[in-house]
């Protein structure tokens, strides 16, 4: 069946607030800044010590006191450097900080406070943790104190691990990729103090669009064993867009989410490999084929969902033909075969089994011998 041809587990990780880290604070008059960054296993992991710098707009008394103030450190988080002075005015301030600098599409104001059209990178090693963070201030309670921003993870961490059970099958892997993921939403900055007991909603991101496939490639093969391991290639995780995934039905259309691991996959006797998948042809000689299992997860902003995939348990196979079979960062990589099959077969199928009878002694006619 289908469903059974991988072995699916999904484990998630969100770090408890008590796991913050935080800063001294500076003194004075002006306004300053102490910030906290969630510790968590998420990645690319921005922590306090490489979070470095971020911007912050200053919103009060109906219109912005300051925007897009950048904010820097130079000593790993111990203290913070707005790159221009401002002093306290009579009125209370609404705080939005984010982090990286550069990020686009930012525009806080008293009347709207969005990240709008937000897309993650294309190259997963160009994708970046996002981070922000809500608070609000005035002269009489922050004068001395500074304005404490707790940052939090806006994003969906996802990493994939993979392990083959059976000692007689060699499962060797290139690659993997995640498909038909929607990657374009826009983020609403919340109302309310991220403190360290604040969660961020899924909701504060509109329902994204636009289905994008992101690829990590290696540069040499990696062979499964029955423990886990990862299958980044050195990359911490995909980023990506907070939301509750449609799965691919698993068939020639790529119609939902899915991921999919570029594998050969050979069945062996003692030394000798004989390969499966994709089916050698003079064509394909050495060549590496996507393998799919279809996802449906709800992502949540600031967890790590850590994908497990089995490999020839004894509940899992070798998985679905990939419906777009090609590497979304190279259509033309020479590892990969474009056509291993109709998108939604079966790789293995079933294991092959024996169905075994014994016939009964039957007497055969008595002869007579003469001596």
């Amino acid at each position: 069946m289908k469903c059974s041809v991988f072995v699916v587990a999904v484990a998630l990780v969100m770090a408890s607030c008590s796991q913050d880290e935080t800063t001294g604070i500076n003194k004075g008059s002006t306004i300053r800044f102490r910030t906290s960054v969630e510790r968590t296993t998420r990645g690319v992991q921005t922590t306090l010590a490489d979070l470095g710098e971020f911007k912050v707009t200053a919103v009060g008394n109906g219109a912005n006191y300051f925007t897009d103030l950048g904010v820097s450190s130079s000593d790993n988080g111990a203290t913070w450097t707005p790159a221009k002075v401002y002093y306290w005015p009579s009125y209370d301030l609404d705080f939005c900080a984010y982090a990286p600098q550069s990020l686009a599409g930012v525009s806080v104001s008293a009347d709207a406070r969005t990240i709008e059209d937000f897309i993650p990178s294309a190259t997963v090693a160009d994708q970046q943790d996002l981070l922000i963070a809500c608070n609000t201030g005035s002269k009489a309670a922050n004068e001395s104190s500074g304005v404490s921003l707790n940052f939090k993870h806006a994003l969906s961490r996802i990493s994939v691990k993979a392990k083959c059970m059976n000692p007689d099958m060699q499962v060797e892997v290139l690659g993997v990729k995640i498909c038909r993921v929607p990657s374009t939403a826009t983020f609403t900055f919340p109302s309310e103090v991220t403190s360290e007991s604040y969660v961020l909603p899924q909701a504060n991101w509109t329902t994204p669009t636009t289905p994008a496939d992101y690829v990590v490639r290696g540069g040499s093969a990696v062979t499964l064993t029955a423990d886990a391991q990862s299958i980044m290639f050195g990359d911490d995780g995909f980023m990506l867009i907070p939301q509750k995934l449609t799965a691919w039905s698993q068939g020639a259309a790529n119609d939902g989410a899915y991921l999919s691991v570029l594998c050969r996959i050979s069945s062996l006797d003692g030394g000798r490999a004989t390969q499966l998948y994709p089916v050698p042809t003079d064509e394909n000689a050495g060549k590496y084929a996507f393998s799919a299992v279809p996802i449906d997860t709800d992502w949540q902003p600031g967890y790590h969902y850590a994908y497990t995939l089995e490999f020839c348990g004894a509940n899992s196979g070798g998985g679905l033909i990939d419906p777009s079979p090609t590497n979304p960062a190279d259509p033309d990589d020479a590892d990969v075969d474009p056509t291993p099959g109709t998108g939604g077969e079966e790789i293995l199928s079933e294991p092959i089994r024996f169905s075994v009878t014994v016939d009964e002694w039957k007497d055969a006619a008595p002869e007579n011998m003469d001596m």
